[in-house]
């Protein structure tokens, strides 16, 4: 999930548990419900904002640049050649090429 950015992602889960869960349950807990249910209700709104700030990351991300960064992470490279389904010459000359070595 990070690609890369742990501090963004570590900032969310912070934010997600301390001005999202915690302050959900305090007002669950207080205006609605005392017990099990409102404690996880709270906590489920937490994790609702965490939710968002995620997606709010993950949708910013310039995925062309997470991918050259991973690449120079890992000492890769592009690879240049594009894929065809198309059958290459090597192909089709074994298909009209008889079979030479039947007895």
């Amino acid at each position: 999930m990070a690609a890369g950015r742990v501090n963004s992602v570590f900032y969310a889960g912070l934010a997600g548990s301390w001005l999202g869960q915690v302050p959900g349950v305090i007002l669950c807990i207080s205006l609605w419900r005392k017990d099990l249910y409102g404690i996880y209700t709270g906590v489920a709104a937490g994790y609702g904002l965490l939710v968002l700030l995620y997606s709010g990351i993950v949708l910013c991300l310039d995925w062309d640049k997470v991918v050259e960064e991973a690449q120079l992470r890992s000492e890769t490279t592009k690879p240049d050649l594009t894929m065809s389904m198309q059958p290459t010459n090597a192909e089709n000359d074994e298909e009209q090429s008889p079979n030479t070595n039947a007895a």
